[in-house]
């Protein structure tokens, strides 16, 4: 078996040395960047200024874990143009994000991979030799991979703006269709099928994000994002959409 202990007596000892300055380091690492500004805090506070340049890494990499909302609308168009009930449903993913603190560190480039699982319906009439009623549902399971560029508009505690692209990856998908034939002598009919559409296995989109990033402690953040998406659907063929959504959601999450 094996323990880990961190030992924080450091702490104590600093807190002791730099009291006639009113400074501490509760919140100071033990390593070296943290120590030398501390230093220099302290030297500044005694009137003597501190020579040292801290070397910013030329990569840096944090982490995200979120869930939230999605609201999905979703249009098709075949023989005629249908439009299905929003989809509500709960997401989740993770994020990697890559920034270079030495070039300039508000500007990050954001790799994210979503699950996702939306169900449209939408009822649809049309006339024929006789009256045709149809009721679509649609259930769609994919995963979402959008890329693109972060720009935080402070260093802490700050809003800041995402945009990027999206590709999404179908993994599964069940369509049923519930048809109704009318005569013009009032006999009706009533069939059920599934699938019976273009199916594609990759759909494609633009997206914006507004957020808010809270600092908790050290490098763990909390933050809240908006998001609009404009995408293709699933439905159609490798040349040709027949199928459009605008999707609006909305997460939270911890970074690190």
């Amino acid at each position: 078996g094996q323990m880990l202990k961190e030992d924080k007596r450091y702490v104590g000892l600093l807190n002791l040395a730099l009291a006639d300055c009113n400074l501490n380091a509760n919140q100071t690492t033990y390593s070296e960047s943290d120590l030398t500004k501390l230093v220099g805090a302290y030297n500044e506070c005694k009137g003597q200024k501190t020579s040292y340049k801290y070397v910013k890494p030329i990569f840096k990499m944090n982490y995200q874990v979120f869930a939230g909302y999605m609201m999905s609308n979703m249009t098709m168009n075949l023989y005629d143009d249908v439009t299905f009930n929003p989809s509500h449903t709960v997401i989740g993913g993770l994020a990697a994000e890559v920034s270079s603190p030495r070039i300039f560190d508000r500007l990050f480039f954001s790799l994210q991979g979503w699950y996702v699982n939306a169900i449209y319906q939408a009822y649809f009439e049309k006339k024929q030799t006789g009256d045709l009623r149809e009721d679509i549902i649609m259930d769609f399971t994919y995963v979402k991979v959008p890329i693109g560029f972060r720009y935080n508009f402070k260093r802490d505690n700050t809003p800041y703006l995402k945009v990027g692209f999206s590709t999404s990856f179908l993994v599964e998908e069940s369509i049923k269709t519930l048809t109704e034939r009318e005569g013009f002598n009032g006999d009706v009919f009533t069939e059920v099928s599934y699938g019976g559409y273009d199916i594609k296995s990759k759909a494609y989109g633009y997206w914006m994000t507004i957020g808010y990033e809270h600092t908790i402690r050290n490098n763990l953040r909390l933050f809240l994002e908006v998001q609009y998406e404009n995408a293709n659907g699933f439905i159609g063929t490798p040349i040709q959409n027949f199928s459009h959504v605008n999707n609006f959601n909305f997460l939270l999450g911890i970074r690190f």
